[in-house]
Order: C-alpha cells, then sequence, then structure tokens
C-alpha cells in the first residue's frame, strides 16, 4: 500500500513549535529556541531560530497556502527598499508570490512586510521588512512526508 499525501497534522505540529522542541526532517533533527509568531490577514507565520548555521531557522505558515520552509540567511547584492516581483539570487530567478502584513504580537505588536518570493524546486526567498530594516533569508521547502515533531 502507498502512503497517502502528508497529513495537515504535521503542519499543526510545526505551527505550534515551541523551545525545546525537535523537528526532524530527512533524518537531520533541529532543535529548536527562540520562537517568533507573527499574525495577521487570517493567518499565522512562525519562526522558529534552530540550532546550526547562526541565523538558520524555520519558516511555517498556516491557512490555504500553508508552507513550511528551512532558511538560512542570504545575502542579496543591491540594498532596496521593497523587493521587486522579480529577483535574481545565486543564478536563479524567483517571482514575487505574495506579500504579507503581520504583526509581532510578543513585541507590542510591531509591524513586520513578508515578502515571498518562489524560485525553482521549491526555492523560496523571504523578505522580512520592519522596523527600518530588512532581513532576507533563502529555504527549500520541507518535504512533509519526512518530517516528524518531537515535543519537549
Amino acid at each position: 500500500m502507498l502512503p497517502g499525501p502528508p497529513s495537515s497534522d504535521v503542519m499543526e505540529e510545526l505551527i505550534s513549535v515551541k523551545t525545546g522542541d525537535v523537528v526532524c526532517h530527512l533524518g537531520v533533527d533541529h532543535v529548536v529556541g527562540r520562537v517568533l509568531r507573527f499574525e495577521g490577514e487570517g493567518l499565522v507565520l512562525v519562526r522558529a531560530m534552530v540550532d546550526g548555521e547562526p541565523g538558520t531557522s524555520l519558516i511555517i505558515t498556516d491557512g490555504p497556502n500553508a508552507l513550511a520552509a528551512l532558511c538560512r540567511p542570504a545575502r542579496i547584492s543591491a540594498p532596496m527598499r521593497e523587493p521587486p516581483d522579480l529577483v535574481e539570487h545565486a543564478g536563479l530567478k524567483y517571482r514575487r508570490h505574495r506579500r504579507m502584513d503581520l504583526k509581532d504580537r510578543a513585541h507590542g505588536g510591531a509591524s513586520t512586510h513578508i515578502h515571498l518570493h518562489e524560485g525553482p524546486d521549491g526555492m523560496y526567498l523571504w523578505f522580512l521588512q520592519g522596523m527600518g530594516s530588512m532581513e532576507t533569508l533563502e529555504g527549500r521547502k520541507l518535504q512533509l512526508a519526512d518530517v516528524m515533531v518531537l515535543k519537549s
């Protein structure tokens, strides 16, 4: 019997990760450190810092276009106030997929504009814009069939 599509249970576990949880993906354990939670526009976005390279994090969104990606900091050569609809990075082209205006409830409701650009083969660029700065992350969509969350 072939396995069915991954259930929404994995996404529910990912969107509710907390400090100390372990996310296993493709045989690699990622211990969750600090968790940032943003809300707005009828969706939730979670950025969970994980061990490994500095700045590595899991980004998870819920809703009809739910997505989970393992990301690391990216350097974009040209400084920008807002990312254009088409971005070239590391030889790949990324198109604007979505823009979200969310609030960080834990830090006084500070607004963060999140620009999501989709590239080939499950690659994404995330531009997190808030408080006069822009942070860029690049990552690959998680294969949910190969994800397990171990709660602390």
